[in-house]
Order: C-alpha cells, then sequence, then structure tokens
C-alpha cells in the first residue's frame, strides 16, 4: 500500500459550536463546577490562566501561621522557664 487516505467526510464534521450554557450542562454531568474555569478574551485573560495555572499562593497564610506558632513557642517556654524555677526554688 503506497498511500493512505487522511480525508474524512465534512458530513459527519459537526460545526455548530456549543454555547455556554451546554458546556456548563455538559461538565456538570461528568465532573464538579469547581473543577474547571471558564476565561472570558474580552477581559483579562493572561490573569485568568495564570490563577489557573499556578492556583492561590499560600506563602502569606503560612508565614502568618510560623509567626504565631513562634510567639506561642516563646509564650509557653516563658512560662515553663517561671514554673521550672518555682519547683527548683521549692526544693
Amino acid at each position: 500500500m503506497d498511500y493512505a487516505v487522511v480525508n474524512f467526510d465534512p458530513a459527519e464534521t459537526v460545526s455548530q459550536y456549543l454555547n455556554k450554557d451546554d458546556i456548563e450542562k455538559y461538565f456538570a454531568e461528568i465532573i464538579s463546577s469547581d473543577k474547571y474555569t471558564f476565561i472570558d478574551p474580552n477581559n483579562n485573560y493572561k490573569e485568568s490562566i495564570k490563577q489557573a495555572r499556578f492556583g492561590t499562593e499560600l506563602w502569606k497564610y503560612f508565614l502568618i501561621a510560623a509567626l504565631f506558632i513562634a510567639l506561642l513557642e516563646m509564650y509557653v517556654s516563658k512560662n515553663s522557664k517561671k514554673d521550672f524555677t518555682e519547683i527548683k526554688s521549692k526544693v
């Protein structure tokens, strides 16, 4: 076989586009709505794509949590040192 036909019948192609409501209905049957995002090309689509690719930045929350834990550790250390000196002075 020297040649292979790769053309397809244009009658088999559906050339109508779905609207947003039909797409949402289709995706609702398959996956949950928080797994996909519609991007409006008229708005800032670059920022939407960047947000979808990288997600939400969590470093701020982890920094706040680390500072809170450090302050809590200092407070516990200070109180336990005070308790230790009181016990040592009683002995």
